[in-house]
């Protein structure tokens, strides 16, 4: 109802209290909860013995238990079960304010590998994409780019590409990155600024 994409996983949980699966599926992941129906006991296990990457962790409880102030705790909240929509909303939407620019400083030592999964882009977008980040802030030209996926430069090759960044743009809002990190400077080309 909020627009969030859901994934729910006994399998995830299992491979993580088992060790399993690396710690760092979970940076794929912009918000967690820890369901109700998990065990405090698991609860702790998890929290002391696996490193969540993902910035925004929450607790579903039944009854309203106090978050510990410990610095150290990486659980941001209770939601309650009951929560209603309203202040599931605030608390979710405050945290994505901070995750924003977290997001996007993490781009550039993402690793080639894990841009695949980390941004749903097609083929073509993700060659783009890694071919801006590779730039490193510098400009890169739109014949630059058609050379890269096409092997050529056409009119209507130029053309697609600027189709291409302008799906990459929508998809970077969409993750909650400000578009305007991916610049595009007329008769020049684009660049993507890391901010």
């Amino acid at each position: 109802m909020l627009g969030y994409e859901v994934f729910c996983s006994f399998d995830l949980l299992s491979r993580l209290k088992n060790k399993m699966s690396s710690d760092t599926i979970t940076k794929y992941f912009q918000i967690i909860i820890i369901s109700e129906t998990v065990p405090d006991n698991e609860v702790e296990y998890l929290l002391e013995n696996r490193e969540f990457q993902s910035s925004t962790l929450y607790r579903k409880s039944s009854t309203m238990i106090e978050v510990s102030k410990n610095e150290e705790s990486p659980i941001q909240a209770i939601l309650a079960t009951n929560e209603s929509l309203e202040s599931l909303r605030e608390k979710l939407s405050q945290n994505n304010k901070k995750n924003t620019s977290d997001k996007f400083a993490n781009i550039s030592p993402l690793a080639k590998e894990n841009i695949k999964s980390f941004f749903p882009f097609s083929k073509q977008e993700k060659i783009v994409f890694e071919l801006l980040r590779e730039a490193d802030g510098e400009i890169v030209s739109r014949e630059e780019i058609c050379e890269k996926i096409w092997s050529k430069v056409t009119q209507s090759n130029l053309a697609r590409t600027s189709s291409i960044v302008k799906r990459i743009k929508i998809k970077l809002e969409g993750l909650g990155i400000d578009d305007s990190s991916l610049q595009t400077l007329w008769g020049k080309g684009y660049r993507l600024i890391k901010g």
